[in-house]
This record gives structure tokens, C-alpha cells and sequence, in this order.
């Protein structure tokens, strides 16, 4: 884990931190079960001698007794006042050490949450994404003509934008006539081909417990990621505890509570899922720049954008010409927008651009798409496939 966190660029700290904090904890745990054992067998003790009707005795105890030291036998030679006393002192212990316990395993495991998963060995080591080396190329970069989503989706009246604007915001729409039947569709071909490649079908809730997504996802991801949902803690009226709950950003969320608590045999690994459900994720950061964009019209016209949406390297085994890889290999979008000023001032910039775009893929053709854009001489977005309504101000 050190060499991971090496490897990540990430502070090794938290692993000395894990493991210090987990040495504690285990300490702190074998107290615990030293003082249960020894409380029982002072109420044994206790019963015994109350069975032979001893008189209570003497209740003062020696103040330097180390508690876990006791034995049974011990015990036998302590009046019933004294026995008294050492459980008094026991059950004020066994309270501070569970508290101890606690207060340790948050620490330890809050540390736990933030190293990060073991990189895979094909993942290149650098701080440096210039660094990145090109896994494959793919595509016909044959300049045609393609229509952007935004047409095709108007042109089969497959949704309604401006209703969906005014219900939901800005990014709200409404889903119509084909457009429905072609989004089911897509569901079930997606279902058809996972469920062939042994993926288990699993429909997760659309939301989960605060303490459950604490464990799965990072507390600074809450605000910036999540969408909070607030609702009674109890239907008593009586009552006015608050029940918060959060809805899902990501299948791995709820994927990862599903075996919450569970020894997963090597053996039984690798346990794939399919998992349709609807999420939620919340672009916080990506509404900070469209916000900061909309308040100063001269950053816009000075910046250069891109958006893209890749898949990753779990997808590496759709390698190959088979239908499924054709259908996986179309999936991740590209939208790049240039300023006028960026051409002008960083011609050479421009120019490798336009050689890479040679290697880049989407479901339409790239180099055509990226030929194009650099030919505007407006600030506009519509020209890049958005519709008026969307674009920023």
C-alpha cells in the first residue's frame, strides 16, 4: 500500500496512520474482551459467596490493582463489598475504553477510506498527464458529414427540451415518442449483452443511509457529488428526528453496500453486475465553471474547452471486431470548443490538434468535427451543437 500510494502521488502518511491506529485499536480491543471476561467472573464470584450468605465485609479496594491481572482465584479472597468496588471500577473502564475503541476505529478507518485502490499494472506512474500513453486507435477518419445528438434527437421528435428546462432546470428534459422505445431498447440490448458475458442483473435503490454512503463514498464528496435527501425519522408526531439519506451517483455506491460486511472468497472473484438504475450525480464543480463563465463573458472567449467521457480500462476486454465491441468502442462522446484567440495566438497548438484528432473516436467522426470547430469565428456555442437555450450567456 505504501509503493500504491507512491505510485499515486498520494501522502503515505495515511498508511502509517492506518496501520498505528489499527495496532492501537487491536490493543484496545483485547482490554475489552479482558474486562468482560473479568466482569463475569466477578459477578460469578459474587454469586457464589452471596449463595454461602457471606457478610458484605469491607468495600476498600487497593487503588494500584491492575484490573485485567485478576484471576479467578483471586477473586475468591475479596470480600462481597470488595467485589462490589472492583465492579464499580470495571464498569468505569469498560466506559472508557469503548470509548477509546471507538474514537480509534473512526480515526483508523476515515484514514482507510482515503488510500486510494490499487492501480492497475498497465496504469502508467506520473504526476504528469502529458505522460499518458495512447492504449489503442480506432475508426474511420474519413471527414463525412454527421448530425450532432442534439439533431438527430429533434429530428425523430424524440424529446422535449424547453418543458423539461422549465421543470427540472437547466439540464431538465422530457423523453418522447421514439426516443423512449430507443432508450428502453438500449437498456435491454445492455442487459442481453452483460447478462452473455456472465453479469448478474441488479437493480440498486435510488438512494441510501448517510452512514452506509459514509462508507463507500468520501465525506468532501457529499456536497460537491451528492444530492441530499431529508426527510422524518420517525411517524410519530411526537418526534422531530430528521432521517437523511442520499441519492445515488454512481452503481458502485450501492454495489459496494450490497456485500457490505462480507468475505468475498478470492475464488469467487471476478463478481460482475449489470446494473441499470437511474442515477443522480451532481456536477457541482462542473456548475462553479458554467456559473464563473456566465459572470465574465471575456473568460469565455479566452478558454479552451473540452469534454469528453471515457470508459476506462475496465474495458479492455472488448477488444476485438465482434458486434458488442463495435457497439462499447461508440459509447464515449467529444466535445472540444477553441477561441478565436487560442488559433491566433498558439497556431502550433492548434496544429498538433488537428494531427491527434486523427486518433481520437466518437460515434461520429472526429477529425471532421474538429476541422470544423476550429474554422469558427464566433464565441457562440451553437455552432458547436448546442441549442440557444443551453448555451451560456
Amino acid at each position: 500500500m505504501r509503493e500504491n500510494q507512491k505510485k499515486r502521488f498520494k501522502d503515505i502518511q495515511l498508511v502509517e496512520t492506518v496501520i498505528d491506529q489499527d495496532k492501537i485499536w487491536r490493543q484496545l480491543r483485547f482490554q475489552a474482551d479482558s474486562l468482560n471476561r473479568l466482569r463475569n467472573q466477578i459477578s460469578k464470584a459474587m454469586g457464589e459467596k452471596m449463595k454461602k450468605k457471606e457478610e458484605p465485609g469491607e468495600t476498600g479496594v487497593n487503588e494500584k490493582l491492575v484490573l485485567q491481572d485478576l484471576t479467578p482465584e483471586q477473586l475468591k479472597s475479596f470480600s462481597v463489598g470488595q467485589l462490589k468496588t472492583l465492579r464499580a471500577r470495571l464498569e468505569v473502564a469498560l466506559t472508557e475504553n469503548t470509548k477509546a475503541l471507538e474514537d480509534t476505529e473512526k480515526k483508523r478507518n476515515e484514514s482507510l477510506r482515503e488510500v486510494g485502490n490499487i492501480l492497475h499494472p498497465s496504469v502508467p506512474v506520473s504526476d504528469d498527464e502529458d505522460k499518458n500513453r495512447i492504449e489503442r486507435t480506432w475508426g474511420d477518419i474519413a471527414a463525412k458529414k454527421k448530425y450532432s445528438h442534439v439533431d438527430l434527437i429533434t429530428m425523430i421528435n424524440g424529446a422535449d427540451l424547453e418543458r423539461g428546462a422549465v421543470t427540472a432546470g437547466g439540464r431538465g428534459y422530457y423523453l418522447t415518442g421514439p426516443a423512449v422505445y430507443l432508450q428502453q431498447a438500449l437498456v435491454q440490448l445492455a442487459l442481453r449483452i452483460l447478462g452473455d458475458k456472465d453479469y448478474v442483473p441488479l437493480y440498486t435503490p435510488f438512494f441510501m443511509r448517510k452512514d452506509i454512503m459514509q462508507e463507500v463514498a468520501q465525506l468532501s464528496q457529499f456536497d460537491e457529488e451528492l444530492y441530499k435527501v431529508v426527510g422524518k425519522g420517525s411517524e410519530n408526531p411526537n418526534e422531530h428526528s430528521v432521517d437523511e439519506k442520499y441519492l445515488i451517483a454512481t452503481s458502485e455506491q450501492p454495489i459496494a453496500a450490497f456485500h457490505r460486511d462480507e468475505w468475498v472468497a478470492e475464488s469467487s472473484l471476478p463478481i460482475k453486475y449489470a446494473d441499470p438504475t437511474t442515477l443522480a450525480s451532481y456536477d457541482g464543480h462542473l456548475e462553479n465553471v458554467l456559473k464563473l463563465f456566465s459572470s465574465e463573458p471575456k473568460l469565455l472567449r479566452k478558454s479552451l474547452i473540452v469534454l469528453i467521457g471515457d470508459h476506462g480500462s475496465r474495458w479492455g476486454h472488448y477488444d476485438g471486431r465482434s458486434m458488442d465491441s463495435y457497439i462499447e468502442r461508440a459509447s464515449p462522446p467529444l466535445f472540444i470548443r477553441i477561441p478565436d484567440q487560442m488559433a491566433e495566438e498558439f497556431p502550433d497548438i492548434v496544429h498538433t490538434l488537428r494531427i491527434n484528432s486523427k486518433i481520437l473516436t466518437t460515434p461520429f467522426d472526429v477529425h471532421h468535427t474538429l476541422r470544423h470547430i476550429l474554422q469558427f469565428k464566433t464565441v457562440d456555442l451553437y455552432p458547436g451543437g448546442f441549442q440557444p437555450h443551453l448555451c451560456v450567456k
